[in-house]
């Protein structure tokens, strides 16, 4: 405002028809307001034409302020400290031009004895320097590295990222947050902002940024280049600030969910269709699981898809319920049965609402007022079958790799709200009096408080570890690996979450009883508690290590294995030790190659092949010129299936397999460059129900390795075929580091020589 007043002129606006008062020396008209200030009209009488700035702050909080600031305020007064400005530096004068040039002597350096000028080492490191300080600097009320920690984490563009977030946040989310939670609807305008400006492209768990599908938009501060999902971890939690759990979840929760399984799983043509609309804010899209009598066992979801007779179409009938966002989307990534009962009966298809028969209605529930929770009807859909994503019958894995990146979200959104708990029972607590002290004086608040702080910042060093544990895996090796610990964080964050909404609570007193004014965060987020421990798996589900993830199972197998003095050696071992020396040392010899090694996946084509044929389709094999005789040949055919372990002393010893591969000298390994293994997973060891094929990738001087499944049951394996024979062989693969092992098997397969690559 330019306008300034002094104290003497402001205290005569003191009637009710003419009524100004001062906060914090900025001078507000509040002569239209009073019929709509919640306290009634006498309050702000008793206060006009006065310095208002102690009562205000008394019984509200800066968002109040913010929210109304623009349409009230008519000035400051002229005692108001005007803000600093830095004038830029006066250059020095610029010195005449001599008439005459002086002749430059050239200076050249020389070296001189017995100086020594000190270099860095080899092992120098370049000293990182924290970030500059963000925010409130409320001990805890923000994740250290905002304080000048440092990070290893972070850098400038996330920061960069940070600051864009929160300006926007601070100016046009956060003052109308508690109306738009009343009203149940945030405008679609915020929606529609978060495409214009990137950011619903940079939550979608993909990296590199989505550029070409998001239509050139990118995030104003990153270049897409460097998006990672450090920056999509930002984005949520600053987002979170709003301490809302409905806000959030409108303009992320639907689209989070729903999004990525097309994004990964779905047909080309169908992703450039659909997409674009989304990533811009025009669309929007949900995940519809959850069923009636189906919430966490997925697999016994009974919403059934129909291959229609010419095979064209599925023919959808069914009910989904608690689907948030679902009463505004256009589209539904939804899990039906177009198979046997069980998880392998189970596929997603995208179905349009613009299909008809889709009928929607909201929820009423708890907490989240604002997030759309939806009942779905679903009556003979007709959706194309170019419309299914991923496999038929598959879709159980689609499900599967999904939760991680749920789960994520719901963990950053619970430790953000954990922290807005705490900050503002920090901010209430200095300056609510009781007993004739300030809240804060009394131990058993700062105790709370205490309580609250060492929770937050040990469930964010466990967020941080597995973000950065996601950024470095694929997904299928993140489901393996990382399904438990994101399912045990979870939990872990949801307890935070309850435990300081409670704390919070007790601090704000009544005040958090009561919907709306200083204690309307706490409130809200209070309700929302449920809505965060339930979703995404229950917290005693996670609780419960082999429900939450397999590889909890796993864990507590190789360890009882380990364990061991005489370890049980697999049935293909067995096998293989009953052959005749003879024969095993032949084999030895030709898987390598007398001291060379070769790729360890021998895919058998049909017996009638001929010799050329066989090696024609082995071209990891073929590349070594090795020969290859009709006795290996018959070797594949007199036994059905083998697993090939390197030569070492004790066979009978699975410890002796893990130091093998450190046995070969090093020029032999580099001659590899790749190596894989397939494993069958059919029911009696066969491959009808696919393979799981793993892959051993040799660059700069080390071993990474990639995992890739073909197959129709690999869920199934990793849940109700424990232990058995498949589960044990895709363990093997999937769970152990694979350059311990140095796989090879045979099988003789009947779909021809093509049917798989090495």
């Amino acid at each position: 405002m330019s306008q300034t007043f002094a104290a003497s002129e402001v205290a005569s606006h003191n009637k009710a028809d003419n009524l100004w008062i001062i906060v914090d020396s900025d001078v507000y008209d509040l002569t239209e307001f009073q019929e709509e200030h919640p306290g009634g009209k006498k309050i702000l009488q008793r206060v006009a034409g006065k310095d208002a700035s102690k009562q205000f702050w008394k019984y509200h909080n800066e968002s109040i302020l913010k929210k109304y600031q623009k349409q009230l305020q008519i000035g400051s007064l002229d005692s108001k400290p005007k803000p600093a400005q830095e004038s830029p530096p006066t250059p020095p004068a610029t010195p005449p031009p001599s008439e005459k040039k002086e002749k430059r002597t050239l200076v050249v350096p020389s070296p001189e004895s017995g100086t020594v000028v000190p270099v860095p080492g080899p092992d120098a490191v370049e000293e990182a320097e924290a970030m500059d300080p963000f925010g409130d600097l409320v001990p805890y009320a923000d994740p250290s590295w905002y304080q000048s920690y440092h990070t290893p984490y972070f850098n400038e563009s996330h920061a960069a990222l940070r600051a864009e977030v929160r300006e926007w946040v601070e100016s046009d989310i956060m003052p109308y947050v508690t109306e738009w939670d009343e009203a149940k609807k945030v405008p679609d305008s915020i929606y529609k902002a978060m495409g214009e400006r990137g950011y619903l492209a940079g939550t979608l768990g993909v990296h590199p940024y989505p550029t070409e599908l998001a239509g050139g938009r990118t995030v104003k501060s990153v270049a897409p280049e460097k998006w990672d999902l450090f920056h999509e971890m930002l984005i949520t939690d600053e987002l979170s600030r709003s301490g809302s759990g409905g806000f959030v979840w409108n303009v992320l929760g639907g689209f989070g969910i729903g999004a990525p399984p097309l994004m990964k799983h779905g047909k080309k043509e169908l992703i450039d269709r659909i997409m674009p609309g989304i990533l811009a804010g025009d669309k929007r899209i949900c995940l519809a699981i959850t069923e009636p009598d189906a919430g966490s066992d997925v697999a016994n979801l009974t919403c059934e898809a129909k291959l229609s007779e010419d095979g064209k179409h599925y023919i959808v009938n069914g009910e989904k319920k608690w689907i948030t966002n679902g009463i505004w989307c256009d589209y539904f990534t939804t899990a039906v049965r177009t198979g046997k009962e069980g998880m392998n009966g189970v596929s997603v298809l995208l179905i349009e609402r613009s299909m008809g028969g889709v009928s929607t209605r909201r929820m009423d529930c708890q907490g989240v007022w604002s997030s759309g929770t939806t009942y779905i009807t679903f009556e003979d859909v007709k959706v194309p079958v170019e419309n299914l994503i991923g496999r038929e019958h598959q879709g159980f894995k689609v499900i599967m790799t999904n939760f991680n990146h749920e789960r994520i979200g719901i963990i950053i959104q619970c430790l953000r709200f954990s922290r807005v708990c705490y900050e503002e029972s920090v901010k209430y607590a200095h300056k609510r009096r009781t007993f004739g002290q300030k809240l804060i004086n009394h131990a058993v608040i700062r105790l709370k408080l205490a309580h609250m702080a060492r929770q937050i910042e040990a469930s964010y060093a466990w967020l941080e570890s597995m973000i950065y544990q996601c950024q470095k895996m694929s997904d299928m090796e993140a489901m393996l690996k990382l399904g438990g610990a994101i399912a045990g964080l979870k939990a872990q964050a949801t307890v935070t979450f309850e435990f300081c909404a409670r704390e919070a609570s007790q601090i704000f007193g009544g005040l958090s009883y009561s919907r709306g004014g200083q204690g309307a965060k706490v409130e809200r987020l209070y309700r929302d508690v449920r809505a965060y421990a339930i979703p995404g798996g229950k917290t005693n589900a996670h609780h419960d290590g082999d429900h939450a993830s397999p590889g909890t199972a796993l864990c507590r197998e190789e360890h009882h294995r380990r364990q061991c003095s005489q370890p049980t050696p697999p049935p293909e071992l067995s096998r293989f030790e009953s052959l005749p020396a003879e024969l095993r040392n032949k084999i030895y010899r030709l898987l390598t190659g007398d001291g060379k090694l070769m790729p360890a996946v021998i895919n058998v084509p049909n017996k009638t092949t001929g010799l050329d044929d066989f090696k024609a389709s082995l071209p990891g094999l073929a590349a070594t010129n090795h020969s290859i005789n009709r006795e290996l040949l018959d070797i594949h055919y007199s036994e059905s299936t083998f697993t090939f372990y390197p030569p070492s002393d004790g066979l009978d010893s699975w410890r002796a397999i893990s130091s093998w591969w450190a046995t070969i000298p090093a020029k032999h390994r580099s001659d590899v460059t790749s190596v894989a293994a397939v494993f069958p997973i059919g029911p009696k060891g066969d491959n009808s129900e696919g393979v799981i094929t793993a892959t051993i990738d040799h660059a700069a001087g080390r071993t990474t390795y990639k995992v890739s499944a073909s197959l129709e049951h690999l869920c199934s394996c990793f849940i109700e075929d424990w232990p058995s024979t498949a589960w044990t062989r895709a363990a093997e693969i999937c769970c152990i580091p694979l350059y311990r092992y140095y796989h090879a098997l045979a099988k003789h397969q009947k779909m021809g020589p093509s049917s798989h690559a090495i």
